[in-house]
């Protein structure tokens, strides 16, 4: 996340040659208008939004409406977009500076993304040629410290690093991550393992003194393993003296299902805040509607969802003294990297529209509209005296469960319709029903079998193993194929990851009694069903086995009771 569509990529040297300065659109007169999401913030706390001064540049319309919402704005500058495409070439400061001094004259805060950016790094081949092997150190830091120098006191935080930690399933499996929980599949990991380490230190050397340095991530907005990865590691990085001031939460949301859990997130900002680090949310976006027909607009209904987590998020930051600004990701559909989408480790196919911002419009020539999310966010910035987390208009990351479920927070036994008494849901069939495995599923007769504990999800509840130990979650197990996560029909255990469809369970009644339980990665293929084994006679008995298949209403495997 914090990524631009690759076809953006393509037309930078068509744009990198055009002064900025001659795009770059002064804000109206009266810069704090009553009405404006600036105007209702506190004045401890910007907002604003992203602009990309390498790319995307000849549109007056979107950089007035920054100007008049915002008195903070992101701007990017990718190593591998636009400052430094070849290297043998000067690296190309410009744009950034000339973007930072129209901020500064609009009275906006400054914040730069980013200074190391493994995953997109990954598309400059020289960067990644093995001839680099051995100086790779040295141009990395020529990169940080001519881009963190080039308007020392112009920017008041920087993300230094992006998007370095390994995902909490990883993390928990210890696949990809070292013993911190960063990602070593990275050629910056593997050519200088201390690189983050590093990176803010040459950082901290060429920023002016007031510049804030931080480290942005997604995924880490709510208690899970990543964040929990995150916290230790940034600690560490502090006792050593690395100066690292704080965290960006990139907080990409969805609203498709019941929103974010409220209080994880609350819980979570605590403990940041509690260790002394000034918290920043960096990349707030809220996907809403998910469509391939880009006409096909959200319901109203649709809306009022999207505009409850965004006024949610704007309580949990106001609430929280730690954050020091609230920045949108893009902030207009037609600007936003998900609608389209472009990139497939979203977790969504290519061309998938989701009217993510607050806004409708963005493109040359047309007006930046108001969704109801915004008028949402004034109330919630201006303080509308509701706790971030109460029922009323905020999410909690409820169940979607159905009535024919229990509540979230049961802890329950799931059992099999088909043949019950050796149908029990659990850890690993091969021990009887006990605890022997950390990720295999099945069922068994073990009437002592652990249970499983109900917890509220965006897109349904998730299903925690109530096992002693470290928490694992019932999830599809995807597989990567040629560069992307695949469906599996199988069913494993692992650790939170709170945005993961494949966690995320809901359940409908079945005609004889019981629930169906569909998972929320590709439903249509995500039933969890026992497995029954063909005898000679061509009929079915059940196995001790589970998978995933596509609904079959006269399938009594596929009917679970809870309870």
């Amino acid at each position: 996340m914090g990524a631009f569509p690759a076809a953006a990529a393509a037309a930078l040297a068509a744009t990198a040659a055009v002064t900025a300065s001659v795009l770059l659109c002064a804000a109206p007169a009266g810069a704090q208008e009553s009405g404006t999401l600036k105007s209702a913030a506190p004045g401890r706390l910007p907002v604003g939004g992203t602009l990309h001064p390498y790319f995307d540049t000849n549109n007056r319309d979107y950089q007035a409406a920054a100007a008049r919402e915002f008195n903070a704005i992101t701007t990017t500058a990718y190593m591998a977009s636009g400052p430094w495409k070849i290297e043998d070439e000067a690296i190309n400061t410009a744009p950034h500076k000339e973007m930072v001094k129209w901020a500064a004259e609009q009275g906006m805060r400054v914040h730069g993304h980013v200074l190391v950016y493994p995953y997109i790094n990954q598309r400059l081949g020289w960067y990644q040629s093995s001839a680099l092997n051995g100086r790779r150190e040295a141009v990395l830091k020529k990169y940080v410290d001519t881009m963190a120098s080039a308007s020392p006191n112009g920017v008041a935080v920087w993300d230094v690093v992006n998007e370095v930690m390994g995902s909490s399933e990883n993390i928990a499996r210890g696949t990809n991550v070292d013993g911190w929980g960063l990602r070593t599949d990275f050629v910056e990991y593997r050519d200088i393992p201390d690189y983050v380490e590093k990176a803010f230190r040459w950082a901290k050397d060429k920023v002016g003194a007031g510049t804030e340095l931080i480290i942005n991530d997604f995924s880490i907005e709510e208690v899970n393993a990543k964040s929990t990865a995150l916290l230790r590691y940034v600690e560490h990085l502090r006792r050593r003296g690395v100066p690292i001031d704080g965290v960006g939460f990139q907080t990409h949301l969805d609203a498709t299902g019941k929103g974010p859990n409220c209080k994880s997130m609350q819980e979570n900002f605590a403990r940041f805040a509690a260790a002394g680090l000034s918290l920043y949310v960096t990349e707030l976006d809220v996907r809403t509607k998910i469509t391939t027909n880009p006409a096909d607009r959200p319901s109203a209904a649709q809306l009022r969802d999207q505009a409850d987590v965004y006024a949610t998020v704007a309580r949990l930051v106001v609430g929280q003294p730690a954050f020091q600004m609230l920045l949108l990701w893009e902030f207009a559909d037609k600007r936003s990297w998900l609608h389209p989408t472009t990139d497939p480790s979203v977790g969504l196919p290519v061309g998938t529209y989701t009217f993510p911002t607050p806004y409708t419009g963005g493109d040359p020539g047309e007006k930046v509209v108001a969704k109801p999310a915004v008028e949402a966010m004034r109330t919630a910035l201006r303080g509308d005296g509701r706790s971030p987390c109460s029922e009323a208009g905020s999410t909690q990351g409820g169940g979607g469960g159905g009535s024919s479920a229990p509540p979230s927070g049961s802890s329950v036994r799931i059992v099999s319709a088909w043949s019950p008494a050796s149908g029990v849901l659990t850890r690993n069939s091969a021990t009887g029903g006990g605890c022997g495995s950390p990720t295999s599923v099945g069922v068994s007769s073990g009437a002592g079998a652990p249970r499983w504990v109900l917890e509220a999800a965006s897109g349904g509840q998730r299903l925690r193993s109530a096992c002693p130990g470290s928490p694992l979650y019932l999830g599809r197990l995807g597989e990567r194929v040629g560069g992307r996560w695949e469906q599996s029909s199988s069913v494993f255990l692992s650790a939170l990851e709170s945005r993961a469809e494949n966690q995320q369970w809901t359940t409908a009644p079945c005609a004889g009694g019981g629930v169906s339980l569909t998972c929320q990665w590709g439903p249509s293929t995500c039933v969890l069903t026992r497995v029954g084994t063909q005898t000679g006679s061509g009929a079915f008995t059940p196995s001790d086995g589970v998978t995933l298949q596509s609904r079959n209403p006269a399938w009594d495997s596929q009917c679970w009771t809870i309870g």
